[in-house]
């Protein structure tokens, strides 16, 4: 799973953001199956998406990766330095700073459009 988000931008810049209530993940079904099991409920989600409460209350938003997405590019990027940690929702890969600068300006981007 990689964890993208508020959450990540606090790993690489902590206190940049006051501490978030949600977690956003790139993720593959099985990865996302596996939150399923830990969640309280399932929220609304799409094909391609996903969200759950927590028994905490915390909200967990996931893209499940999908042939010929940019999340599936992401997620088998070669020579990506991630950072492996343990967190509440589990083990996470957190990108680079420079790629999740990069993710948002694309998220922006596509709201605009």
């Amino acid at each position: 799973m990689i964890l993208v988000g508020s959450h990540a931008i606090n790993y690489h810049l902590p206190g940049f953001r006051k501490k978030p209530r949600d977690w956003d993940l790139i993720a593959t079904e099985q990865e996302a199956q596996a939150i399923a099991l830990l969640a309280e409920h399932e929220l609304e989600g799409s094909n391609h998406s996903v969200a759950f409460r927590m028994k905490d209350g915390a909200i967990v938003d996931i893209e499940i990766i999908q042939p010929g997405t940019a999340a599936d590019d992401l997620y088998w990027l070669p020579g990506t330095p991630f950072t492996v940690v343990d967190t509440d929702i589990g083990r996470v890969l957190i990108p680079p700073l420079d790629v999740l600068y990069t993710l948002k300006l694309s998220h922006r981007y596509l709201k605009d459009s």
